[in-house]
């Protein structure tokens, strides 16, 4: 997996890309702050398409309460066999064994916006 830490204009926009460090600052600008995101953009020619998990048939993790996709903020509990949800605080586990690769996938710098 390569990691360029960049993502393709394509595939996501910002309205500034020089953002200011306070809201103080923001507000000043006048400028609103959003971001235009295309996930399923058309891949040019030479250009290495993003990575895609195959969650097979059960489908991506999620809360058993609240049905939550799994996220950066989940945190792993009780030696990383069950997560609590950020949303519904939720103490539960996975509706699938969860993988390694999958908990590498969403700690990766592709999260960190």
């Amino acid at each position: 997996m390569r990691d360029y830490g960049n993502a393709s204009p394509r595939f996501i926009r910002s309205t500034m890309y020089n953002v200011p460090s306070t809201p103080d600052m923001l507000k000043q600008t006048s400028v609103p702050f959003g971001l235009v995101v295309s996930p399923f953009a058309p891949v040019a020619e030479g250009e290495i398409e993003p990575p895609v998990s195959d969650f097979g048939a059960a489908g991506p993790v999620r809360c058993a309460r609240c049905k939550a996709y799994m996220c950066p903020f989940m945190q792993f509990i009780d030696g990383g066999r069950r997560f609590q949800c950020p949303f519904c605080k939720v103490r539960g586990g996975p509706n699938v064994d969860v993988k390694f690769e999958v908990i590498v996938l969403f700690r990766s710098a592709g999260y960190l916006f």
